[in-house]
């Protein structure tokens, strides 16, 4: 469909106003990241079907509410998953790459709200040839990725069960 739209335009005016645009240009991004949940919902769905159908059956004995089960059950059991998604997903996100480099690449106009650290760092070390600041951002990305991912192992203990019974 935008080969058929750019057949009407000035070769110079080919760039999608959507990249162009600050706001946009990151909505596209998210977009293309929104793609990537479907391993995390798989996740949620192992997690589901590993809760024993018992305690759902003796809580509806009990007068338990959809939501009380929910709540008081599902939600409890489901915290390992959660946890193991956030820190999947806060990784992954603050090494984001691809969906940048594919939709701003050498030809397009690079709007500066869309860069990602990772891609800064390609963009130093790789196009304009400076390995040891690349190297420098390297390591102060690894460092971030770190000290967040141990903050949420020692939060962990506060919100995450992993006791079934």
């Amino acid at each position: 469909l935008t080969k058929v739209l750019e057949a009407g335009f000035p070769i110079e005016n080919r760039v999608p106003l959507w990249v162009q645009s600050p706001l946009w240009s990151k909505m596209s991004v998210v977009l293309l990241m929104v793609w990537g949940c479907g391993a995390m919902m798989l996740i949620f769905l192992a997690g589901l079907n590993n809760i024993p159908k018992e305690l759902h059956e003796a809580a509806e004995v009990d007068g338990a509410s959809g939501w009380q089960r929910f709540w008081k059950i599902s939600f409890p059991l489901l915290t390992p998953y959660i946890f193991y998604n956030l820190v999947v997903g806060l990784i992954s996100s603050l090494q984001i790459f691809e969906p940048i480099f594919v939709l701003y690449r050498d030809n397009q106009p690079l709007v500066s709200s869309t860069i990602s650290m990772v891609y800064y760092l390609w963009q130093k070390s790789f196009s304009h040839f400076e390995i040891g600041y690349g190297s420098a951002i390297s390591w102060v990305i690894l460092v971030i990725i770190l000290v967040v991912t141990v903050i949420q192992f020692k939060l962990q203990d506060r919100w995450v069960t992993y006791d079934v019974y």
